[in-house]
């Protein structure tokens, strides 16, 4: 008889379990992406000549790690790296040095001031893990891709590299998949 009983009840805890998931959402950060540009890529790996790279991409920052291919010195230019968020908008970036150190008392009373962050070197054969995130107004942080645009939002990430004395420009494009 006890059987009887808790069995509907079972089956209605389990209906409400299994339809109240359909409703959840992924967390933030959760969402898978894939490179665009310059090349595809759904591991979000990227290689040429000069460098290798490896992103993964959350709502809030870029997470990335740069290995330096040549025999000479590359320097990240921090100064003219830009995002390009899904609506167009472009924002200056903060690293993650940047952004640990020095940035938590200008943030407090920037505006639409871009403050100079100084070229990261990185050696040549060797590789450096770094994270960007769009430079915030005051307090408000600003989010790469918001949810109402996850599934389809397209990302860019200008990034210049000064590379045997040269500058080139690489353009990182990203998609939010789902």
């Amino acid at each position: 008889m006890l059987r009887n009983i808790y069995l509907p009840f079972a089956l209605l805890l389990l209906l409400i379990v299994v339809a109240g998931c359909e409703a959840i959402e992924k967390a933030p950060g959760e969402h898978t992406l894939k490179l665009t540009k310059p090349t595809h890529s759904d591991q979000l790996v990227f290689a040429d000549e000069n460098i290798k790279v490896r992103f993964t991409v959350t709502q809030r920052r870029i997470e990335f790690t740069l290995w330096n291919r040549t025999q000479q010195p590359l320097g990240i230019i921090w100064d003219e790296t830009i995002l390009r968020d899904p609506e167009g908008e472009t924002h200056w970036v903060l690293n993650s040095t940047e952004d640990t150190q020095k940035m938590r008392t200008k943030t407090a009373h920037a505006t639409t001031t871009h403050p100079h962050i100084d070229p990261t070197i990185v050696p040549p054969g060797s590789s450096i893990s770094e994270y960007i995130k769009p430079f915030p107004s005051g307090f408000q942080e600003i989010l790469i891709y918001p949810s109402k645009y996850a599934t389809g939002s397209r990302i860019k990430l200008i990034m210049p590299l000064e590379i045997n004395g040269l500058i080139k420009v690489y353009t990182f494009g990203f998609e939010v998949v789902d």
